[in-house]
């Protein structure tokens, strides 16, 4: 085997991370039941995969929040309700405000130029409203939340927040969420301009908002 054999096999996705990849795209489209228990034979069949790698992809999709696993009976895509919407929700603004209170006025000047870069990105695709730009908002919108967590050097808490605001959860609420028209709006320049200012109480109370603005979002597209 020659050097670029050796490399482009190094590089290229295992068996287990194409099945992930082909599994995630498949619950974010709506093309599996939710509720239902799945099978894992027919989930190796839809991907041509086998039930090995399979196994593997459900474990990394239960990690995401994708899916969850009941011991001994199976592993299913959780069905969304107004109370599990809340109960995240919770979670969220109990960690933001804390990662918030860690930050306000204490960013870097280069954390606090991406907080802003992001920000205004953030708010013209809002206003714009494209149906083909969910996954770069969900994305960037991620990204956005993210800083502001790892900005309050706090590994544990970014750790548990990783839990409520993954790249999968954030791009399954996007797509849901992009084809109901709403008149809330959320402004990210206004919640980094609040978290930048070094004012505490209207910093701890910009993120509470964009919070509720996104629990109402996210219920209404219910």
């Amino acid at each position: 085997m020659n050097t670029t054999e050796q490399s482009s096999r190094e590089h290229a996705p295992t068996s287990e991370k194409q099945v992930t990849d082909k599994l995630r795209s498949h619950i974010l489209n709506g093309d599996l039941p939710v509720g239902n228990f799945l099978s894992q034979r027919k989930l190796a069949e839809l991907t041509g995969s086998s039930v090995i790698s399979v196994r593997g992809a459900l474990r990394q999709l239960e990690n995401e929040g994708l899916i969850v696993n009941v011991p001994r009976i199976g592993v299913r895509i959780p069905e969304d309700t107004p109370q599990t919407v809340r109960d995240r929700y919770l979670i969220r603004k109990a960690l933001e405000t804390a990662a918030v209170e860690q930050i306000c006025g204490r960013l870097a000047d280069d954390a606090k130029n991406k907080l802003i870069e992001t920000a205004r990105e953030l708010d013209r695709l809002v206003g714009e409203h494209e149906a083909e730009t969910y996954p770069e908002f969900a994305r960037l919108h991620h990204e956005f939340h993210l800083l502001i967590a790892s900005s309050s050097r706090s590994p544990l808490l970014v750790q548990m927040l990783r839990r409520v605001i993954n790249p999968s959860l954030m791009m399954l609420n996007a797509a849901r969420s992009w084809k109901v028209p709403s008149e809330l709006h959320q402004n990210h320049i206004e919640l980094a301009e609040a978290i930048l200012s070094g004012n505490m109480k209207e910093a701890v109370q910009a993120i509470q908002n964009h919070i509720q603005v996104g629990l109402e979002s996210e219920l209404a597209a219910l």
